[in-house]
Parts: structure tokens; sequence; C-alpha cells
């Protein structure tokens, strides 16, 4: 019987996780890292099952912050966040999604538009925050922050969240202020700035990792939506509803009909095709007149419209999403 089960070290982009003194991956002929080899030639050693490679902690990319902060908020901000690197086109690569120079946005951007609300709407945060409080503290601790770190506080994150709102009364003799801090000690947590995919371990050493139903409803999330899990799937993440395959499916099947999915998708398809920014782009007046800023934004957008309205149909194909002759005309495109 032939082998089966490697998943990395493939294409050589992915850590392939151990190795032996020879370079081989280390793990057992059979049943361990997820795959299974079989007699005959699947039992020899170059069938051996390779390493899934090391736990993931990765950082949200800036639209993927912009869009959580929107659904958290309920409102668009005036926050400019740094371009991630493109990568192949792409601005998920893990190993470009560095910290700085957002760290410094959060201060710079965030915390001005977080005074805002405070100021303006605190009840839009929370039912129970008529004004920027104690008792409000402690129901944006309770609720807030478990929606933004996506999974429930223990105890003592509680305690010292609480307590840092607290001191940060005391010192700045500001209710509301010491409020606006407290989100922003919220938002600024590696819990709400990156998501993880670890899992936890099996039964003996060499057995396969398990993403926790928060792993998988988290990933689905900002696969599908690009942005937190919402009201449904923490229930689902609550009730550990993410065990079964079937479940899984099943709320892949709901993400795909809200709104959110087609202009997260339109977005991939964007840099998929490169027709992203390209009021931004430089194009030569001469060969394309046409080209000006306004053009070209207008062709962006037009081509988004486009992307979103095809997958707004449940049945679309992706002959039909590809197809040359259903996006922008004209001599620019």
């Amino acid at each position: 019987s032939g082998c089966t089960g490697s998943i990395a070290g493939d294409s050589g982009d992915d850590d392939p996780g151990e190795t032996d003194a020879d370079g081989d991956p280390q793990g057992g002929s059979s049943g361990s890292r997820g795959g299974s080899g079989g007699g005959g030639a699947g039992s020899s050693a170059s069938c051996r099952d390779e390493s899934p490679g090391l736990p993931t902690f990765r950082r949200l990319t800036s639209e993927e912050l912009a869009r959580s902060l929107k659904a958290l908020l309920g409102r668009d901000l005036t926050v400019t966040w740094p371009q991630d690197e493109l990568v192949s086109g792409y601005a998920s690569a893990r190993d470009n999604l560095v910290l700085e120079p957002h760290a410094r946005t959060l201060y710079t951007d965030l915390l001005p538009e977080l005074r805002k609300i405070v100021g303006a709407s605190p009840t839009s945060l929370s039912s129970t925050c008529a004004t920027a409080d104690a008792r409000c503290a402690t129901s944006l601790v309770d609720g807030f922050a478990s929606r933004a770190w996506r999974r429930p506080l223990s105890q003592d994150e509680k305690t010292s969240l609480l307590g840092f709102y607290d001191a940060a009364n005391k010192e700045l003799a500001d209710p509301k202020e010491a409020t606006a801090n407290l989100l922003l000690a919220i938002l600024s947590s590696p819990h709400f700035l990156y998501r993880s995919e670890v899992g936890t371990a099996g039964a003996t050493a060499d057995a396969a990792r398990r993403l926790s139903s928060r792993e998988i409803g988290t990933a689905l999330s900002f696969f599908f939506l690009g942005q937190p899990p919402d009201a449904t799937m923490l229930g689902k993440i609550a009730a550990n509803g993410l065990e079964r395959e079937s479940d899984i499916v099943a709320e892949i099947d709901r993400l795909r009909t809200t709104p959110a999915h087609a202009t997260w998708m339109a977005r991939f398809f964007q840099q998929w095709t490169h027709v992203h920014d390209l009021a931004k782009k430089d194009h030569a007046l001469t060969k394309f007149p046409e080209a000006t800023a306004a053009y070209k934004e207008e062709a962006e957008q037009a081509f988004i419209r486009q992307i979103v309205d095809l997958l707004g149909k449940p049945n679309a194909t992706f002959e039909e999403l590809v197809s040359g002759t259903r996006f922008v005309g004209g001599p620019l495109t």
C-alpha cells in the first residue's frame, strides 16, 4: 500500500518540524502526527510521517484589525494601520506580521478614537455603561473583553483588568479617561492582536495535537469573514460545538451566506489578481490617457462590486468568478 498522511515539508515553504541527526523527520512509521503508514512500501523509511510543523501564533493583519474593531465597536474608525508587507501578493504571511509599527498606532490613532466613543456614547460598548464609572468598567471586562479576546476571561484576568482601571482612575482622576485606557489595555493585549492555533497534546508525546473549538471557530471566522467570531460562532465555541466535521461544515455553510463573506472574499480576489490600490500604481498616461486617479479608483470599485455580486449568488461557479468577460471593460482593463 502507499504512503499517506504527510501534510508538511513538501513545498519547502513551511517548517516540517524537528529532524534527526540525518535530517529526516522525527516520528514513528505509523499513527503519529496525523498520518498513517501502511505495509509494504508504506512502511519504508521514506514514507515515515512528517511533523505538521510548529504551533502557530499569528498577528492579525491590518485589515483584520480594522474589521475586528468595526465589529467590536460598531463603527468605522479613523485609524490608519500601517500597510502589511505583501508576499506573493498577499498580506497574510505569518513571518512578516510583526507588531511594530502597529503598536505605535494603538496609541497615536486608536486611543483618541476610544476617548471619543467613551465621551459621546459609552452605551454603544455596553448597555450598562450609561456613564463611564466602575460599574461600566466591570461590564466592559465581563462582556467587551471576552468578545475582543474571543474567549471567556479567567477570574485572574478580570481582576487584573479591573485593578488596572482602578489604578488609572486614581492616577488620572477622570473616569472617562480611565475607561478609554481600559479599552486600550484590552485591545493592545496579545489576546486581541494575535490568534493561535496551538491545540492540545494527545495521549502520547508523538500523538497529533487537536485544535480546540475556540481555535477552529476563530480560524473559520477570520478565513471566511476577516473578523472575530460572531454571536452564533461564540455560542458554538462555548458549547464546544465544533468537534465533529459535520459541525464545522455547517458553520462554513452559514458563514458563506453572511454579507461580510462577500466583501472579505472580494479583497482576496483583489490580492490574487493584483487589482488593488490602483490609484497608487503608475500607468503611462501617454498610452492610457484615461488612467487618471479617479478612473482607476472607479475601475477598482467596479471590480469589487462585480465580485461581491457574484459571491452573493449561492451557486456561483469558479468559472463565473474568473470569466474574463465579466470584469470591468475599457482601455485601462
